[in-house]
């Protein structure tokens, strides 16, 4: 069972850590209040963010852990697919500078206009990111990657392109070797860790705008990508926990990390 789950060459390669068991409570403070924020607002698509933040609250506060370690307030952030936009409020809350780019920003517009943030309305995968060669610090590519379902070559090329020489990207996504991502494989015949049926990623094109999950990836399979894309790979960080301490799950990612739900990946610009 170790073999199965362990790659020597991998662990030898990239440096990894486990997230910690809970976030800042400054930083779970700030999402809070942002979500308390939406909760007093009026607008017609209001229940998709806040059913959002069902799940990716605490994710949310460990993003924000992450980046306060590696960002400063004066460096440029830009949050690619920036909606459901409470990551995006929260750093501004803070004292960020961030821009956020959505393809259809308009979907939340009372939000955008409460919290006063600079979104951008742009297709990441068909268009060019509407700012110069090595403009940003940090790029934030959050849950992100498993939605790209045209080319995501072209895709990360233009973020790597809008970042500086050494410029840091953030990517997190779903875990394909999770223990769900395992036992779905083995005992019903899907690859995917996190999300539903192929029918039901594809139809939230129609319901939210955006696609659903195309496929979800191994750690590996994103740091070689990024690698030919012009990336350095300078940390793996496996995220998430299941819901119920007494959970088996819970246990064993504990034990072993890297069967956890989520990835995120700390790369540096190639230049």
């Amino acid at each position: 069972m170790y073999v199965f789950l362990h790659d020597k060459k991998f662990s030898k390669k990239y440096f990894t850590e486990a997230e910690g068991l809970i976030p800042r409570k400054e930083s779970l403070d700030c999402v809070d209040e942002v979500i308390e924020a939406v909760k007093s607002m009026d607008f017609d698509m209001k229940e998709w963010p806040l059913k959002y933040t069902l799940h990716h609250r605490e994710r949310i506060a460990f993003d924000i852990d992450l980046l306060r370690k590696h960002v400063t307030q004066k460096d440029k952030i830009i949050d690619i697919g920036a909606l459901p936009l409470f990551l995006s409020a929260a750093l501004k809350k803070i004292g960020y500078s961030v821009y956020g780019l959505d393809i259809e920003p308009a979907r939340l517009q009372s939000m955008i206009d409460t919290f006063e943030l600079k979104i951008i309305k742009c297709n990441a995968e068909t268009q060019n990111i509407p700012f110069e060669n090595d403009f940003f610090d940090a790029v934030i590519f959050h849950e992100m990657f498993e939605h790209l379902r045209i080319n995501p070559i072209f895709t990360m090329k233009e973020i790597w392109r809008v970042l500086k020489p050494e410029g840091k990207l953030f990517l997190s996504t779903p875990n394909l070797k999770s223990i769900n991502g395992i036992m779905d494989f083995l005992h019903q015949d899907i690859a995917y860790s996190i999300a539903s049926d192929m029918y039901t990623e594809y139809k939230k094109l129609l319901d939210l705008g955006h696609m659903g999950h195309i496929r979800e990836y191994t750690a590996k399979e994103i740091c070689i990508f990024l690698e030919k894309i012009g990336f350095n790979i300078e940390k793996i960080v496996f995220r998430g926990a299941y819901l119920y301490n007494n959970d088996p799950k819970r246990c064993l990612v504990k034990l072993i990390p890297r069967l956890s739900p989520f990835i995120s990946v700390i790369a540096t610009a190639r230049k």
